[in-house]
């Protein structure tokens, strides 16, 4: 991950101390401004993309995740105990007939945000 991505956990503990109950990411604000800006195909974003399957939505606890944002995700809600949400870029494995499904890695990408709670545990997420 990008020191953007890991900038935030020296700035999480000072939010509890500043009184903050929630704390909202910009979108887009886990990934360094040149993977958009940059990127010429879905191919260059894939790193970038994490894998959060809507049926775990209601599942507890950041050892539960397959992937390294959404686990630090949890961690810093809960380490901070405020509430978090924040943008992500979402991937879901596709079938190549499917529109929008990428040739190469057979995957669509989404916008989407979460909402871990003060233990950090997954509240919901949309995507679109």
């Amino acid at each position: 991950m990008h020191i953007v991505f890991y900038s935030w956990f020296f700035i999480m503990p000072f939010t509890r101390m500043k009184g903050a109950d929630i704390v909202v990411f910009p979108e887009y604000g886990l990934a360094p401004p040149d993977v958009l800006k940059g990127a010429s195909g879905p191919t260059d974003i894939y790193p970038w993309l994490q894998d959060i399957p809507a049926n775990e939505a209601q599942w507890e606890g950041d050892g539960r995740f397959r992937t390294e944002v959404p686990r630090t995700l949890s961690r810093l809600a809960r380490e901070s105990g405020v509430y978090l949400v924040a943008g992500v870029l979402l991937r879901e494995k596709c079938r190549l007939s499917e529109p929008d499904c990428d040739p190469e890695l057979h995957f669509k990408s989404y916008n989407a945000a979460v909402a871990f709670d003060r233990k950090g545990n997954l509240q919901t997420m949309y995507q679109n």
